[in-house]
């Protein structure tokens, strides 16, 4: 379940219902409200559907940088468990050893940079384009103004709190595997 999901679930309360549910008796009353928001009947497509364009966009662009950097990760692993497995002969495999760990410590600074880049990028487009965004109360419907603004608001932090999450996920993979990387260089470097 997203995080997103659990911390944004206290305002999907329906604010025209209510009218329904105080007919109710306790037992009932709870049966629906446990039904109705269940968090598994939360559809990631009904956010997916309430995203601007650019956020969208955006969206994708933090997808590719996620399996970018699992693909970076996974292959930083198997460089380090290369490194730890006995070498073969030593004249031969000392130079490509050494290039190999300069360019892997390469690909892990950019990566970092990457993934604070990625970070930057949603912050500045959830504050430009969808905070501004939660605040349109356009509709002839029943509900007020002020509902209106906490159902959207509850729509954009969902959305923020998984990204987030994600971020989050991929800086701390970064960083397990690449201090693990650097402790192995260092027993590596003073073998070669």
């Amino acid at each position: 379940m997203p995080l997103g999901t659990i911390l944004s679930l206290w305002c999907l309360i329906p604010t025209n219902g209510h009218d329904r549910l105080e007919n109710l008796n306790p037992s009932e009353k709870y049966k629906e409200l446990t039904t109705f928001y269940h968090p598994l009947n939360l559809d990631p497509r009904l956010i997916w559907r309430e995203l601007p364009f650019i956020v969208k966009i955006d969206s994708l662009f933090l997808l590719l940088i996620a399996i970018y950097s699992l693909y970076r990760l996974v292959h930083t692993l198997v460089i380090t468990y290369r490194l730890r497995s006995p070498a073969a002969p030593a004249t031969s495999g000392r130079s490509i050893d050494l290039a190999l760990i300069r360019a892997t410590e390469g690909h892990l600074t950019s990566l970092s940079s990457l993934n604070l880049f990625a970070f930057y990028l949603f912050g500045l487009l959830f504050f430009v384009f969808q905070m501004p965004y939660a605040f349109t109360t356009f509709g002839d419907g029943t509900e007020t103004g002020s509902s209106i603004i906490l159902r959207q608001l509850c729509v954009q932090f969902t959305y923020a709190a998984d990204v987030f999450l994600m971020l989050l996920m991929l800086h701390s993979l970064r960083w397990i595997v690449s201090s693990w990387f650097y402790r192995v260089r260092d027993t590596s470097i003073i073998h070669l």
